[in-house]
């Protein structure tokens, strides 16, 4: 699933990129590189994580899709 980024959230940096993959891999939801890049397993583990968390599975990485993951909304 590709789309235009969303008009409303700001991009992440490069750091809070590195922090979202990190928050995933302890969730056994991404096992690549963390380099805060967002390629196909990065976007699959945003994509799984966003369906069990209740949000829009759009697989982008945002500003609410880390703070979900730093508050622990969905299981493991």
């Amino acid at each position: 699933m590709q789309a235009a980024w969303p008009k409303k959230d700001k991009r992440i940096s490069l750091a809070e990129g590195i922090q979202i993959q990190k928050l995933l891999n302890k969730r056994g939801l991404y096992n690549g590189k963390y380099d805060g890049r967002f390629g196909e397993l990065s976007r699959e583990g945003i994509t799984k994580f966003q369906l069990s968390a209740g949000m829009v599975p759009d697989g982008y990485a945002s500003p609410a899709l880390l703070d979900r993951l730093k508050r622990g909304s969905a299981p493991r």
